[in-house]
């Protein structure tokens, strides 16, 4: 359909459209982000769930990066 052809109740809703697919690139880069961060300490855990404290707490960019990422940083998605 030419540009010309479309109503304004088009054009908001491609706009509409536009705003939460940019809202969801956001969570998707929030999410991965977050991904990256759980892979990285997940080395510090065995196989039978016990915890490499002291590997951890060596692993200073580690703990910062998981200090940033607080629930409340969470982009604006609802959780189902």
């Amino acid at each position: 359909m030419p540009k010309e052809q479309l109503t304004i109740e088009d054009t908001n809703e491609v706009e509409t459209l536009k705003s939460e697919n940019q809202e969801l690139k956001e969570q998707k880069k929030y999410d991965n982000e977050r991904i990256e961060v759980l892979d990285r300490f997940i080395k510090y855990v065995n196989d039978k769930g016990y915890i490499d404290f002291k590997g951890y707490k060596e692993d200073f960019g580690l703990m910062q990066a998981m200090a940033n990422y607080s629930e409340s940083k969470n982009v604006n998605v609802e959780k189902n």
